[in-house]
């Protein structure tokens, strides 16, 4: 079957080679260097890894790296200067091993916002084993809230102040037989660090009953930090509930 090229423009940037290690066996032998990055100990987001010089366990080139994300709800990016490669591994990725081309023994880590519970683990190898990648579990807590009073202002908690995650989905219902005048009610959701994370009005009618789906968000990946509130506020109605579904990962 012929294939369709499209209009091309010239390659700007010189093609320059470069020695490759891969499948270059380690004059010190195979070994390893487990490293675990807590990222609420790095205020950027940001650090350096760097094995040269290390007179407790020659390392003399980097093949690949073996990284568990799990723990860990952002993206997390290995970026190697000399080559100019960047891998993003995404959230809770459990396993996965990617061949490394860098002639260097250093390579930056790089999270996506993470927050404070986030921890990232990898093995730094001198030798390539068969590179493998796990797919990430779908897995979730749930947290489901009902009959929130729309009549009168407050705090509701959605999910507990102890917890930090990523938010996955959210509902909300509201639900009213008998306004007795016409109104309306704000429901607000905010993490524990004051940070937005949705905000739906709700209008009705004077007895006129109301039942109404006024979110329904699927496939998010919202990271919330001391858990997630409902608050209440607006032109109140008496006798309205709210009712909320929340789906989300740890961390």
């Amino acid at each position: 079957m012929q294939i369709s090229v499209p209009a091309t423009l010239p390659y700007k940037n010189p093609l320059i080679g470069v020695p490759s290690r891969v499948m270059l066996p380690p004059r010190e032998g195979n070994k390893q260097i487990p490293c675990q990055i807590d990222w609420a100990d790095y205020a950027t987001g940001a650090t350096e890894i760097n094995i040269g010089n290390n007179a407790t366990l020659e390392i003399s080139q980097i093949s690949a790296l073996k990284i568990d994300n799990s723990l860990c709800g952002a993206t997390v990016t290995f970026i190697f200067p000399d080559t100019g490669e960047t891998v993003a591994v995404p959230a809770y990725s459990p396993n996965t091993i990617i061949e490394v081309f860098s002639q260097q023994t250093q390579f930056y880590v790089v999270a996506a916002e993470p927050i404070a519970t986030d921890i990232t683990r990898f093995q730094i190898l001198n030798f390539l084993p068969p590179p493998v990648s796990v797919s990430v579990s779908t897995e979730q807590q749930t947290a489901i809230i009902g009959n929130i009073n729309s009549g009168g202002a407050g705090v509701t908690p959605i999910i507990p102040g102890t917890v930090n995650g990523t938010l996955q989905g959210l509902s909300v219902e509201f639900g009213i037989s008998s306004p007795a005048g016409d109104s309306n009610a704000v429901a607000t959701f905010t993490d524990g660090a004051g940070k937005l994370i949705a905000r739906t009005p709700v209008f009705v009618k004077t007895a006129i009953p109301a039942n109404v789906v006024l979110l329904n968000l699927t496939n998010l990946a919202v990271r919330f930090e001391g858990g997630i509130d409902c608050t209440i506020s607006g032109l109140l109605i008496a006798s309205g509930e709210f009712n909320v579904n929340a789906y989300y990962r740890i961390p």
